[in-house]
């Protein structure tokens, strides 16, 4: 047992049933973005330590209608999201800027392959409940909305490397500037 529960302060004789079980904890939506209508939940190692080793880990995600994820990436992991309920419209960007683009319904899956832009909209009429697995205990995250707007960069090189005006820039920084996701 020892080799997948690396790092754990447990030794094999002290692990009981209870470290495999993550008991309650994606049941109900963690909070609610009133910026994207979204919320997310997530079991990764940093909160369920026995995933250590494993290479995998899940998360909850709950999307008002209306409602997105962003585009973001996950540095360390391919995605696989099923819709519980509800429709969204999911895409993906592949490194050569190609676009994927496809509404899934209740029962569907996609793939997201490891570190190419996704995001999700909730095209439906109904709250979305999408269960997400990943390849990797640690998936990361990286917003790019967040990544550009809320951060200390400064305004005058985001211009620049955005191609977007100061009041924008300046726009983007007020409502992103504290966010995250």
């Amino acid at each position: 047992m020892s080799h997948w529960f690396k790092g754990s302060h447990l030794t094999p004789a002290e692990v009981t049933a209870d470290d495999f079980v993550y008991s309650g904890q994606l049941r109900e939506p963690e909070y609610t973005s009133s910026i994207f209508n979204a919320s997310i939940n997530s079991a990764s190692v940093h909160k369920f330590p026995v995933l250590n080793g494993l290479g995998v880990s899940v998360a909850r995600a709950d999307i008002a209608p209306g409602g997105v994820l962003p585009l973001h990436t996950h540095p360390g992991a391919t995605e696989i999201i099923l819709v519980a309920r509800g429709a969204v419209t999911a895409g993906l960007i592949s490194s050569d800027n190609a676009v994927y683009v496809k509404t899934v319904e209740e029962g569907d899956i996609m793939v997201f392959p490891q570190g190419l832009l996704r995001f999700l909209v909730n095209t439906g009429g109904t709250e979305a409940l999408i269960w997400v697995s990943f390849g990797s205990p640690s998936p990361g995250l990286q917003v790019l909305n967040t990544a550009l707007f809320g951060n200390n960069l400064d305004s005058e090189l985001l211009e620049k490397i955005t191609l977007l005006g100061d009041d924008e820039v300046q726009r983007l920084k007020g409502i992103l500037g504290e966010y995250c996701i």
